[in-house]
């Protein structure tokens, strides 16, 4: 449990601001830490200890310019100096640096989506030759940056993917699902390590939230990996926690589902109870996803596809060339004449007709003809 005292704190920022050209890199980056720790965005004093950082840059060590990047991507502050000044510091001293450090590095870039390569290349190296140091957040949050990054470095992975072997029996649910999903992200097929990942959530599935059931159901769906052990704790362990899933949780398990070609109607009902509560929060991939799976496995749940029409009718202009494309294969696939919506739809789906792949238009035109 964390202690805030907002009181404390707000002086201590003052009184912080009030000395901050005195302040060293030790005080600089347990500051920034300080804060990001307890997630207080106090733009005033993390700017000022961004003017200060840049002024002393070459004075940090390893250890504090790995705090400080982390600080600032864990509150989401993206100060292009300072974490330019941090790159070019690290690069170095990467060998320096501890497991943690090289982590929160690597989280830091993929966090504030950064593409550097010089330091991306430097941690990915050290990381390669140090990875059997690495504990299971470090062995997780690493593939999962390379993912984020959309970066396959494969000799990296592959001496992750190794390591996480050796200490699977130490992962915890959300180690579990984020290696999971980096592999499926990256679209590296692991066998071993998916196995080794699956017997692990089975032991604990009932700790998994309704993020990490749904990131795990999504990974193994998109691998082409059936494996109906896992895929059954999935289900039932997510009925009884479905209230707290998002719409990205409802529309990966939906998708997920679809993707085994496996009707699971408990859980696809439950599905569809929580997505109407919150369709307003849905965003257009959620939406088209829905739609697609709810074809996919011939669900005409007429409650949920009204609300899937009516949300998709108010959000048309935003969705992708594949939204679309898939938002009119599933009403067709349906046999559902939606005239509004089919109206709706042409006009986005003329505009963006050059983003649209071969599948894409062929799905598209068969959609209009077969409701003709």
């Amino acid at each position: 449990m964390l202690i805030c005292d907002a009181p404390l704190f707000n002086a201590t920022s003052s009184a912080a601001l009030a000395k901050m050209t005195d302040s060293r890199p030790q005080e600089l980056s347990n500051l920034a830490w300080a804060y990001a720790k307890l997630d207080i965005i106090d733009l005033p004093l993390l700017d000022a200890i961004a003017a200060q950082s840049i002024t002393i840059i070459a004075d940090f060590a390893p250890q504090n310019l790995g705090n400080s990047a982390w600080a600032l991507s864990k509150l989401g502050v993206c100060n292009l100096r300072v974490m330019h000044a941090v790159s070019v510091m690290s690069v170095l001293p990467c060998s320096n640096l501890q497991p943690q450090g090289l982590t929160n590095l690597a989280w830091s870039l993929s966090t504030l989506m950064l593409s550097d390569e010089p330091l991306r290349a430097a941690i990915s190296s050290e990381s390669s030759a140090r990875c059997s140091e690495y504990n299971p957040q470090n062995l997780s949050n690493t593939p999962w940056a390379c993912a984020t990054l959309i970066n396959k470095d494969v000799p990296l992975l592959d001496s992750i993917s190794a390591a996480s072997l050796a200490r699977i029996c130490e992962f915890v649910c959300l180690n579990l699902s984020s290696s999971a999903w980096a592999l499926a992200a990256l679209e590296l097929l692991n066998p071993p390590l998916l196995s080794a990942i699956a017997s692990s959530s089975l032991a604990m599935i009932v700790e998994f939230d309704s993020q990490q059931l749904s990131n795990i159901a999504w990974a193994y769906a998109k691998l082409g990996v059936a494996h109906a052990p896992l895929r059954d704790s999935i289900s039932a362990a997510s009925i009884s926690i479905i209230t707290s899933a998002s719409a990205q949780d409802l529309s990966n398990m939906a998708w997920s589902m679809a993707t085994w070609s496996e009707l699971d109607t408990p859980f696809l009902d439950s599905i569809s109870s929580a997505s109407m509560r919150i369709i307003g929060d849905f965003a257009p991939q959620n939406l088209s996803n829905t739609s697609w799976a709810c074809a996919t496995l011939a669900v005409r749940n007429e409650h949920l596809l009204a609300s899937l029409s009516a949300q998709a009718l108010r959000r048309l202009a935003d969705y992708s060339s594949q939204d679309l494309s898939n938002t009119a294969w599933a009403w067709a696939t349906l046999q559902i004449t939606d005239h509004t919506l089919l109206e709706a739809l042409a006009a986005p789906a003329l505009s963006k007709l050059s983003f649209f792949k071969a599948q894409d238009l062929a799905n598209t035109a068969w959609a209009f003809a077969a409701l003709e």
